[in-house]
């Protein structure tokens, strides 16, 4: 701990760079936090999700009195497996999840759902990636150039530029006019919800800019809509990286610029 003056560089990841579910936790944190009943909680994506639902379903079972005598394992659905009930959700609630409160198991679920719709069952991350890369060619942009290694973006080999985000956005709006609402919807609303809840409260942007937030260690980024006084809708996309200062000098950053974009005539 460190004293209530000092900065806070507390961090919780995952061992992604190994791909195993170690919990890294780094850095100081200020003694005030430590007392702060409303201290902030951190969501983690974790590698192989189906296993962890696995053993915490095995837990209940055998809480609740029922006793597991073969384990837990992982296999293909046998061809006289009897069909018992599915739980559906509709697109709408899952894109609210990810992109408001930017979820990173519904990101990664979300590749699993493209690559089924894409390439059939069963349905795989490579083939999610490889559906995102034509999109990304159908943009007029070369995919090569690009590196998307997962569908959460939590990873540092990701690699992406602001000219992609545009397209992507300007896409959605012209070309799937069918499909904009419930995406723009989805976003994050500035002092409204999700993760841009605090942030650009009080300000002619409140209510007004829709985005989603993307953060890493040295990351920080933010990229959606803003309306302008003339009424157009303004796509946007600002990407910082590489930096050693507090996040809130990046997105003060990030809220100003769009401030400036509603004053755009």
């Amino acid at each position: 701990t460190v004293p209530a003056s000092s900065s806070d560089n507390f961090t919780i990841t995952r061992d992604w760079v190994n791909r195993t579910n170690t919990i890294i936790i780094d850095g100081e944190v200020r003694k005030s936090a430590c007392i702060d009943s409303s201290a902030n909680t951190e969501e983690l994506n974790l590698l192989y999700p189906e296993k962890y639902f696995l053993t915490l379903f095995k837990e209940h079972l055998e809480n609740a009195g029922i006793k597991v005598d073969d384990g837990i394992d992982l296999q293909k659905l046998k061809e006289n497996s009897v069909y018992l009930a599915s739980i559906d959700r509709d697109i709408d609630t899952v894109l609210s999840d990810l992109n408001k409160e930017s979820d990173n198991l519904n990101a990664e679920m979300i590749v699993y759902a493209i690559a089924l719709k894409d390439s059939g069952a069963p349905a795989s991350a490579v083939n999610g990636l490889a559906a995102i890369k034509e999109l990304i060619d159908s943009l007029n942009l070369n995919s090569d150039d690009y590196f998307i290694a997962d569908g959460s973006g939590v990873s540092h080999y990701n690699l992406v530029s602001a000219k992609l985000l545009l397209e992507a956005l300007k896409y959605i709006y012209y070309e799937r006019k069918d499909l904009f609402d419930t995406f723009y919807n989805s976003l994050a609303i500035a002092g409204v919800d999700g993760t841009l809840k605090k942030r650009m409260k009080i300000s002619p942007v409140e209510g007004n800019v829709h985005a989603k937030t993307g953060t890493l260690k040295g990351v920080s980024n933010l990229s959606g809509y803003v309306t302008s006084k003339n009424g157009h809708l303004l796509a946007f996309s600002i990407l910082i990286q590489n930096f050693v200062e507090q996040y809130s000098k990046a997105r003060n950053f990030q809220d100003k610029i769009c401030i400036l974009l509603t004053e755009f005539k």
